[in-house]
């Protein structure tokens, strides 16, 4: 009976690494998405961030806007960005200016508590080029399958008014039914 239980113990410990490394070689895929995204970001390698985004991946933007009344009020809200629109954008600001530099840091990678091969990856990013710059927080929505390179689902945008505003809410995975 002893020697079951000790068969049984070893097993279990086994399968309970084995899932540790799984995860862990999950995340370092994550973390090597991010170097791939912001290489192809500097050298404007449309094609190679393509080929991290699904098909039909969306794309949201969490923008705020100014009023024009007398208490100044600020109004945030979420824009839905189409696919098509988000890479025309895009290569127009790699087009407008010479330098473009994207740095991306606060790295934040979080595993969907109900689907284990699903991830959140938070990040701020900063663009500058000749007469752009930008410092706002990119969320991922990613989903990993066996032996295959991630693929970014869902893409929110949140923009450097909120940040400078001190209205930092930036989204989750528990902000999507997954």
């Amino acid at each position: 009976m002893k020697q079951i239980s000790t068969i049984l113990m070893c097993f279990l410990l086994s399968i309970t690494v084995n899932a540790q490394e799984h995860i862990e070689k999950q995340r370092m895929q994550i973390l090597d998405l991010c170097e791939a995204i912001n290489m192809a970001y500097n050298i404007k390698d449309s094609i190679g961030l393509k080929n991290y985004f699904g098909g039909k991946s969306l794309f949201l933007e969490d923008t705020c806007h100014h009023t024009k009344d007398s208490l100044q009020r600020h109004k945030s809200y979420v824009i839905k960005n189409s696919y098509k629109r988000f890479w025309k954008e895009l290569e127009t600001a790699w087009k407008e200016g010479n330098n473009f530099k994207c740095k991306i840091e606060e790295i934040t990678v979080t595993q969907s508590p109900r689907t284990s091969n699903i991830y959140g990856l938070t990040f701020r990013q900063t663009w500058k080029n000749t007469h752009y710059d930008n410092d706002s927080y990119m969320f991922f929505v990613i989903e990993i399958l066996d032996d295959q390179e991630p693929v970014i689902h869902v893409c929110v945008w949140t923009t450097d008014i909120n940040i400078h505003k001190g209205k930092i809410m930036l989204p989750s995975l528990s902000d999507f039914d997954i």
